[in-house]
């Protein structure tokens, strides 16, 4: 699915994404692309691709011309980051008593773009649609974001999420609690293990409630197939910038 694909001419592929779909096909050069999006908590366990599949008629189908070498005869389904955070808000509060750690994993929903060989981008897609939220201080000092509900439970369904384990760490001598969290994730890495999309482990390490560091491992374990290369920044910039004592006010638009 996340591979290299050499199209024949006039064939329509699908990729289906848990219920959201993508279609391509190459006609004489031009590039046709058909994209079905659904709001996340409406996907189900489909998962498969690409598949001979004619895009359904109620689609819009677009065209391009790609300005790219002879040689770029190879498309990839290249998932990425979007550049909004996610806000993470996790359906029961988390309490953590002092000196403890807990680890969960976040499903993130990707960015999607048909990629040539080479990076010449075809059509870009949000596959899932999730509500935004406007988050800061107040009303007029916020960033907008993903609302992003997340829970302990462990996931085994096929997904085209991005698997992003957060590892957090209370070291102060009170109980920390938390029911939000607003991830950047630019800095990631996207890998490609065990037929799932995951990313780099996210560690959080409380000092004191509202003061923290972020850093990040990287899978360096064999099997894991690096997919998307994460901006090079400091590690403990725009990767977890605010817990629910820092975010005073969340509007849903």
């Amino acid at each position: 699915m996340w591979d290299f694909l050499k199209p024949e001419n006039n064939v329509w592929y699908c990729w289906h994404l848990n219920g959201a779909a993508v279609y391509l096909k190459k006609d004489a050069g031009i590039w046709k692309t058909a994209f079905k999006t659904i709001p996340l908590h409406e996907r189900n366990d489909k998962l498969e691709g690409p598949v001979a599949e004619e895009p359904p008629d109620s689609l819009p189908v677009s065209a391009a011309t790609i300005s790219a070498p002879d040689t770029a005869e190879q498309v990839m389904l290249h998932p990425y980051w979007s550049g909004l955070p996610y806000i993470i808000k996790l359906r029961e509060k988390l309490s953590l008593g002092s000196e403890q750690e807990i680890q969960f994993t976040a499903e993130l929903p990707p960015m999607l773009k048909f990629e040539l060989a080479p990076e010449a981008v075809i059509a870009e897609i949000t596959p899932f649609t999730l509500p935004r939220t406007f988050f800061g201080p107040d009303t007029m000092d916020g960033v907008l974001g993903y609302s992003l509900p997340a829970d302990f439970e462990k996931k085994t369904k096929p997904s085209a999420l991005i698997y992003c384990d957060i590892l957090i760490k209370n070291r102060t001598k009170n109980t920390l609690t938390l029911e939000c969290l607003a991830l950047n994730t630019e800095a990631l890495n996207i890998y490609f293990y065990e037929n799932r999309l995951v990313t780099d482990i996210l560690e959080i390490d409380f000092s004191e409630e509202t003061d923290y560091k972020t850093s990040i491992s990287q899978r360096r374990d064999d099997g894991y197939r690096l997919i998307n290369t994460g901006l090079k920044c400091g590690l403990g910039e725009n990767i977890a910038r605010q817990s629910i004592d820092i975010i005073k006010n969340i509007t849903q638009i």
